[in-house]
C-alpha cells in the first residue's frame, strides 16, 4: 500500500487590544492511497492451478481463507474446537 499525505496550515492571531483578539485558522489535507495486492502479477498456473486462470482480469496469487465450516471435519485449527476449509 502506497500512501501520499499533503498537509498545512496557517494561523494568524492579531490582538488589537486586550478585550479584542482576532484569531484566523485556515488548514487542508489531502490524502491519496493505492492498495495494490502483494500477490499482483503472480501467474497462479506456476502453482499448479488450471491454465484458464491465467487469462482473468487481474493476475495474482489465489487467496485461502479458513472457515467454522465442516469441509474438512478431520483437520483440527491449534488447539481451538474449529475446522478449516479452503473458499475462493
Amino acid at each position: 500500500m502506497t500512501q501520499n499525505s499533503f498537509n498545512g496550515g496557517v494561523n494568524c492571531t492579531f490582538l488589537k487590544s486586550p478585550p479584542f483578539l482576532i484569531d484566523v485558522r485556515y488548514g487542508f489535507a489531502r490524502v491519496s492511497a493505492s492498495n495494490i495486492p502483494a500477490g499482483a502479477g503472480f501467474n497462479p498456473v506456476k502453482l499448479g492451478f488450471p491454465g484458464y486462470m491465467q487469462n482473468g482480469q487481474a493476475l495474482m496469487f489465489p487467496s485461502f481463507s479458513a472457515t467454522s465450516g465442516n469441509a474438512l471435519d478431520s483437520f483440527p485449527l491449534g488447539a481451538g474446537s474449529g475446522t478449516a476449509s479452503i473458499a475462493d
